[in-house]
């Protein structure tokens, strides 16, 4: 059933400002005592979750894009945050913002996709982009550069969703199927929750 509920539109707010933290000294904490940066102090993951039944299934880094996923899950829910825009590597990406065709980069997910770098998107001058996207009409496009980050994360983030709605210890999938899944993301974890929704 679809409605707007105001705990979960919190939830997937704080969601998306969590995914910024693994991985970042201006946001973790490393040590026991208090940390700050600026000012503001630094924070644990599990210190923001707590009192929740949220736990950390699984984190997701991609060195070459710089990008971050962060996988949530409890008894009835699991959550997929995206980090926003946080690095130069990102930002090249960004502003790689000619379209792509969905159908010629990204096929239906089904278990093991060759390449864990699922970087084969190339770097095409005007001419060609306009060319492909003739060929290409009435097809889904999506932003290439968001489209090369989401390649880049999709089989590790598909494989961890499998797992994670696929059967239960018991043997029955059940309880799996009344889970929840909800994308969330700031900035370009926007856009990559969009196109992780979308597949």
């Amino acid at each position: 059933r679809n409605e707007f509920v105001m705990e979960t539109q919190i939830l997937m707010i704080n969601s998306a400002w969590i995914s910024y933290i693994p991985n970042n000294p201006k946001e973790e904490r490393q040590g026991d005592g208090e940390e700050y940066y600026k000012g503001r102090r630094k924070v644990r993951i599990m210190e923001v979750l707590k009192g929740s039944h949220l736990r950390v299934h699984r984190y997701i880094h991609d060195p070459g894009t710089d990008a971050h996923v962060l996988i949530l899950d409890c008894y009835d829910r699991i959550i997929v945050s995206f980090s926003g825009t946080r690095s130069y590597k990102n930002w090249i990406h960004n502003f790689e913002f000619y379209r792509c065709s969905w159908s010629e980069h990204f096929s239906r997910f089904v278990g093991e996709e060759a390449g864990e770098d699922g970087d084969d998107m190339q770097n095409e001058f005007l001419v060609v982009s306009l060319a492909k996207e003739l060929i290409h009409f009435g097809e889904e496009k999506v932003h290439r550069g968001f489209a090369r980050v989401y390649k880049r994360l999709r089989p590790q983030l598909m494989r961890t969703l499998m797992d994670l709605l696929g059967p239960f210890r018991d043997g029955t999938r059940e309880t799996a199927a009344w889970r929840a899944l909800f994308f969330t993301g700031h900035s370009l974890g926007g856009a990559l929750a969009t196109l992780a929704s979308f597949d």
